[in-house]
């Protein structure tokens, strides 16, 4: 294969340098996973289906948080669950 070598100006460089860095913070930040979770994407998070989330919260292994008509979840607790596995 042949070798191509481009020298670009420090100025270009630093430029380049901060236009991946937040590119790449931004990546990072759509990857996150939020602290409250619906029972979807708490059975998402943990690979498993819903129905074993609702049952890990029935038999009170997992709290939830009841707001209005919907259910969520503190990754904190899924984490905790899992290292107790």
């Amino acid at each position: 294969m042949n070798e191509i070598t481009i020298t670009l100006p420090p100025e270009v460089m630093d430029e380049l340098t901060r236009r991946v860095t937040e590119a790449v913070a931004r990546s990072v930040e759509t990857l996150r996973v939020p602290d409250l979770l619906t029972t979807s994407q708490a059975a998402a998070y943990i690979n498993c289906k819903r129905q074993r989330i609702y049952d890990l919260m029935s038999r009170g292994d997992l709290p939830a948080i009841r707001e209005g008509g919907r259910i969520l979840i503190r990754r904190g607790d899924l984490d905790a669950l899992l290292r107790e596995v």
